[in-house]
């Protein structure tokens, strides 16, 4: 069997050579998965092998990795592991590929974190660890969990922190232009607001308006959106862009459309905004037939 076969990967096991309290004579203490000599090597284990080579025997040979890596899993899960209590094998994971199911003690993860805390990090390792995110999809599963963490994790600064964030902005003199954009606010959009007793409100971000009426200012813009039907009695929408950029955009069949809202010309025409923003940033050539550019920046 060459190196390049395909079929070249076995699963074996390693067996006890007398009872002990982990398991009887001849029950297995190791699932492992290799090619050549990989069911003798002593390298990179977490228990020794046996010492009588007659104690091992193999599961099943002439498999592909994935099969084997697959073999090795339902081996491990079938006898069960030490270390999460739930069998007799000493295997430190679930098996197959990468590390999955294994358990990091609380001394573990304090000493990796202990060498890693305040390591600075080389431009290269910078833009590699850059690389390997990009293009990254999550499972439904892993943003389940991150929601959840976030929900459950205290956003409040500890002294320490505001401590050194004041320390990092002490000193700091802003020009004239911040100071004019801090003093007129952030927002970006006019909305007009209708309040459950029907009082209209024209204001200029939503952010001061909440704080002011007690509401959430994210549930808010949801009903303004039309996500949701209103927000405790309250709906709205957008009225205009305060910050905007004048489009100029080509239907299919021509016709052109000049305006400063991305977002409500396309939600009028049926349109995804996020797409007509790359389209008039000239990173897609097209949208739906759509063409289009931006023909001024205002200030």
């Amino acid at each position: 069997m060459t190196e390049k076969d395909p079929k070249r990967f076995y699963v074996y096991l390693w067996l006890r050579s007398k009872d002990s309290d982990r398991g009887p004579r001849l029950s297995p203490y190791y699932v492992g998965k290799g090619q050549g000599n990989r069911w003798i090597g002593t390298t990179g284990r977490a228990v020794n092998r046996p010492v009588d080579k007659s104690y091992i025997v193999f599961v099943q040979e002439g498999l592909t990795e994935q099969e084997a890596f697959d073999l090795e899993k339902y081996c491990i899960a079938l006898y069960g592991r030490i270390d999460n209590q739930t069998g007799i094998l000493h295997n430190k994971t679930d098996g197959g590929e990468g590390a999955s199911g294994m358990i990091v003690s609380e001394w573990q993860r304090q000493n990796i974190a202990s060498v890693h805390r305040g390591k600075p990090k080389s431009p290269e390792q910078r833009v590699k660890m850059s690389r390997s995110q990009k293009g990254r999809r999550l499972t439904r599963e892993h943003r389940q969990k991150l929601t959840e963490a976030w929900k459950t994790r205290s956003h409040d600064m500890t002294e320490d922190q505001k401590d050194k964030l004041s320390k990092a902005l002490k000193g700091q003199k802003k020009s004239d232009e911040t100071r004019r954009k801090m003093s007129t606010g952030s927002a970006r959009f006019e909305y007009e607001l209708v309040s459950p007793c029907g009082d209209v409100y024209v204001v200029q971000g939503l952010n001061k308006f909440s704080e002011e009426h007690g509401l959430s200012p994210r549930s808010l813009l949801d009903a303004v959106k039309g996500k949701t039907a209103h927000h405790m009695g309250w709906t709205g929408k957008v009225l205009r862009s305060l910050k905007p950029s004048a489009y100029e955009l080509i239907s299919p069949s021509g016709k052109i459309y000049q305006f400063s809202c991305i977002g409500a010309f396309a939600k009028e025409h049926g349109l995804n905004a996020t797409s007509l923003g790359d389209l008039v940033k000239g990173k897609k050539k097209q949208h739906k037939g759509w063409t289009g550019r931006i023909v001024e920046k205002l200030k």
